[in-house]
């Protein structure tokens, strides 16, 4: 959410947080990563989830397949997975993202397995 004014928070019987609206600055691209920043606006929301996922192995169009992201036509919905990417990465504690993307990466093992799609995975 939005500060809209100062707000005085209790983080323990002696500790108190002053929660004050401010302003970040920087390139949008790295304030969608923070959640600081609308990644339906970003011009290429693509290439930042791409290098989100890079160090898992995963490929954002093998992600938006898995995922039933999918245009008329068959081809691979990069831009919306790429929103659901970078809005996951934003809200979700960082085990819970971790979690999310190794549950949709495809299994390397033998027998040619597959995992199915989130579809009970909250969004």
């Amino acid at each position: 959410g939005f500060t809209k004014g100062p707000q005085l928070v209790r983080i323990s019987r002696d500790i108190y947080l002053v929660d004050t609206p401010g302003v970040f600055y920087g390139p949008p691209e790295k304030l969608a990563l923070l959640g600081a920043y609308n990644p339906e606006k970003l011009r290429d929301p693509e290439e930042v989830a791409r290098k989100l996922l890079e160090p898992y192995g995963i490929e954002l169009e093998a992600l938006a397949l898995r995922l039933g992201k999918i245009k008329r036509g068959g081809e691979p919905d990069t831009r919306n997975t790429a929103v659901l990417v970078l809005r996951k990465n934003a809200q979700d504690p960082p085990d819970e993202f971790r979690s999310f993307l190794l549950r949709t990466k495809k299994p390397s093992g033998k027998g040619g397995q597959t995992s199915t799609a989130l579809s009970s995975s909250k969004q």
